[in-house]
Parts: structure tokens; sequence; C-alpha cells
């Protein structure tokens, strides 16, 4: 924006997503971006761009993302125009990936300045693996916010598993330690959080073989020298390549490729894959040849708050059996027990449980979910399909209950549901249908709940129930017309 005053023009943002490159220098320039930002104080337009480096016939790289700064200075008081001066340079984030012989190594470092969360922190974090033979991770923070704090962590993994008991294996190895810091929650971009009231925390974690996964084990102390919480961590692979489940798969998998062969009709409805989130181990089932079964579960007790929380949750990759959720999630569970409430959720109406089986032109879905607890949602409504079928002078059905005023109700949740649809080709004829079968049920108490116009209790003993049980069924055969000059459906019956 250009104005007719100091200092002239100002910058919202702008930003170039390409890359420059320079002739034959193993130099290039990208993620150039401009814009106003607050530095120390100062409103400043800040240059921000990202160089990387290649050498070594690309075994060695590096790139770094840098920040330069100017700010228009004029004097208070001043009657004379001000001037542009330069600021600082910025070097927020350095990364290297270097590879000798069987030795590679890649290492990330993040400068932080008056972060929101973590104040003025330095992040790093470095991966050496040799060969086949083990990979060392290692990653550490030092910061400060109104006080100061860090964490340090390291894990090694081998490659030739070390025999405990039995068919028990390990294959990995893990610990850490921190001061002034605390789990940080879901979704957060680093693992751990300052945390004032904390003293110091400790973890110790293992690799295992039997099915593939971690196990970790923390314990965090408080400023006074007690236990702040105790948390455990675990996750498990199951590679489904052999054995009944591995043999179910293959079968299931095989008629799915002789359904596509006979039909030639590419089924728009299957699933991607997806990766999994960002938890435990990150494992990474979607982008794998190998069928997988992956979860994961973690608990936490706090003792200053005296809650138990605990979380978990599974994912489902077997080619055409596959979790319905999420990055292919086939079930979660989330549990919360403290003095003020307490509830235990496997699913809810609008997350359920579920897998799908897509066999081309079948595709069969299951749902369900169980809740139990002081805090209830309020009654479900049934799938969008039912409802569509009803149509608005059947649907909704009129309660005598105001559920929206009734949030409070403790109780229990459960509903099933099961669909299933159907997409033929078959020459010039084409057939689609859907069908399901389902219900919920919600029995939840109102203390100071009464009907309208009474002073009685609402239903036995300020205890309430809603239920419903739902059957449908649609489907169109018809004709398809696709030549040069017309491409149509033809529908013959539908209903």
């Amino acid at each position: 924006r250009l104005m007719t005053e100091a200092p002239y023009f100002s910058i919202k943002g702008v930003e170039y997503k390409g890359q420059i490159s320079f002739s034959n220098f193993p130099v290039s320039l990208s993620k150039i971006s401009m814009a106003e930002k607050n530095i120390d104080g100062k409103n400043c337009i800040a240059l921000t761009f990202n160089i990387a480096v290649t050498v070594a016939q690309g075994k060695v790289s590096g790139n770094t993302t840098i920040l330069l700064s100017a700010y228009y200075d004029k004097p208070p008081g001043s009657t004379s125009d001000g001037r542009w001066q330069f600021y600082k340079v910025k070097i927020l984030d350095v990364t290297i990936h270097a590879e000798f012989s069987n030795l590679t190594v890649d290492g990330t470092i993040i400068f932080m300045e008056d972060d929101p969360v973590y104040g003025k922190a330095f992040y790093g974090s470095v991966a050496i693996k040799y060969a086949d033979k083990f990979k060392i991770t290692s990653t550490a923070m030092f910061g400060s916010a109104e006080f100061r704090y860090w964490y340090i962590d390291a894990r090694i993994d081998l490659r030739v598993a070390i025999s405990v008991v039995g068919p028990f294996m390990l294959n990995g190895f893990g610990g850490g330690v921190y001061s002034k810091m605390s789990k940080a929650p879901k979704g957060s971009k680093l693992p751990y959080v300052p945390d004032e009231t904390a003293s110091f925390g400790v973890k110790a974690l293992v690799a295992y073989v039997v099915a593939k996964g971690d196990l970790m084990f923390e314990m965090c102390f408080n400023s006074t020298g007690g236990v702040k919480y105790i948390a455990f961590y675990g996750s498990a692979e199951i590679v489904a390549g052999g054995g009944a489940l591995g043999g179910i798969v293959s079968k299931l998998n095989a008629v799915n490729d002789a359904s596509l062969k006979a039909t030639a009709v590419v089924n728009s409805d299957k699933i991607a894959s997806g990766k999994i989130q960002d938890v435990a181990s990150s494992t990474d089932v979607g982008s794998k040849p190998a069928s997988n079964i992956f979860a994961y579960v973690g608990i936490q007790y706090n003792f200053e708050t005296s809650t138990l929380e605990a979380t978990s949750e599974v994912f489902i990759n077997l080619g055409v059996l596959k979790g319905s959720g999420p990055n292919n999630r086939a079930g979660w569970m989330e549990l919360h027990i403290s003095p003020e409430k307490w509830y235990c959720y496997a699913g809810t109406p609008e997350d359920r449980l579920g897998i799908v089986l897509n066999l081309s032109v079948v595709r069969l879905q299951t749902g369900s979910y169980f809740m139990v607890g002081t805090e209830m949602p309020t009654f479900p409504d049934p799938p969008a399909n039912v409802v569509r079928i009803l149509g608005p002078k059947l649907y909704p059905l009129k309660s005598n209950v105001n559920e929206g005023s009734l949030k409070t109700g403790a109780g229990f949740a459960f509903g099933v549901d099961l669909g299933l649809s159907a997409n033929i080709n078959f020459l010039i004829l084409y057939a689609n249908m859907s069908a399901g079968v389902g219900g919920d049920l919600m029995l939840r108490q109102y203390p100071d709940a009464h009907c309208e116009g009474s002073a009685d209790p609402l239903g036995i003993n300020s205890w309430y129930a809603n239920g419903r049980v739902y059957v449908y069924l649609e489907g169109e055969i018809g004709v398809k017309v696709d030549l040069s000059f017309i491409h149509a459906k033809i529908p013959l019956i539908n209903g």
C-alpha cells in the first residue's frame, strides 16, 4: 500500500513459493516472503527467505531460513522526514544432511525469540545412522520465558534384537530428563511445554519385537519435590502378512481383484491410504506395502489434581479392509476421572468406531459407539440417508424434552449401524443401491427437569430414555448412453 505520508508504503504480506537457482552454483533460494512484523517492539518490514546448498554430488546438503528486518526511524517531535534503518539479521533455523560411506547424519536447529509459548529458546535434533547396524536420535531444548527450562532425550534403535524372555526381544532403548517442563497437549509442535510448577522429570523407553512397538514410562516432579504426574505410553504394530489373518486378507484382496477385472469399473469410493497421526512411534501405515494394524495407548495420573486420563486408538489398513475413521482409524477410547467429573467414551455419535470392507462393486461399513459418565451429549440424529428419505414432513420427530437445555445429565448411550452400498455396471446397464440398519439408545438423569405444566420429576425418578431403530433401502437401475454426442444415464427404476 502506497501512502502520501511517511513511511510512504506498508506491506501486509507477499510471498514467492517458487525456487530460484543460480546457474551452475549449488545454491538456491526459496520460500521468499515479505511482511510487516513486530520485532523487539519495533514495527518492521521483514524479508524472510530460505537458502539451500548442495555439495559433494548431493551427499552433503544444508539449508537455513534467514530474516532481514528494517524499520522507519523518525525521532519523536521531529518535523523532518525520517528514514528507513536496517535493524537486524536473524537465523531462524538450520538443517543439514550428510552421507559419509556407511554413516548418515541429519540435524536440525531452531532458534526462537518472543515465542508465545517458549519465549526465547534453542531447539536441536540429530539423527545418526550407521549402515543397517543402528540408529541414534537425540533432541534437546534450552529456553527461558519468565523462568529457565530445558529437556534432553535420546534413543538408539538396533537392527539385531536382543532376546529377553521367550519370543520377547528388545531392539531399542531410550530415555530423557527435563526441568521446568511438562508433557505438551495433543497437537503441539514440540513434545514438552514450559511449566513453572514442575521441577524435573525423567522417562525411560524400550522398543520390542513381539509386535513391533514401544513402551515408555515417565515421571514428573513438582517444585516442592513431590510427584506431579506419572505416565505410561505404548504402541504396537502388527504386520498381517501371514497366519490366519494374513490368509483372510489375501482372499479378500483376491476377490476384489477378480471383481475389478470382471466389471472393469474404477471404484471411486475406495478409501485412500493415509498417515497415522503423529503419536507414539508415528508409524506410517498408509505408505507401507504390507498390511498393518497399529495401536497406541497413553495413561497419565496427575497427583496434584487427582485426575486419571487415558486415551487409545487403533488403525487398520488391510487392503480391502480398513478403519472407517480418519487415516484408517478403526477405534478410539478416551477416559477421564477427576473429582469434578468422569466419563468414558468409546466412540461418539459423530465419531464412531468402525471398519469398511471395500470389494470394488460392494462396500460394507460398520459403526458403533458406547458412552458412560457425567458428561453426555444430546440424543443424536439418525444418519443423513434416513433424514433425506423421510423428508422434512416426517423428520425431525418432535420430542417433549428440550435437549438443548439439558446437556448436564449423566447416564450412558450406545449405538450400532451397518451400511451396504453397491455400484454395478454391466454392458449398458447400471445399478446403484444402498441399505442400512441401526439403532441408538440413550439413558440420562435429569435431577432438576420436569415436564411443562408439571412439578413431577421427568421420567422415572429423573431418568429419561431416548431410543430409535431404523432401516432404509434405496436404489436405482438404468441404462447408460455413452456416444460421441451424448453422455447420460437414463433411470428405469428408482426408489
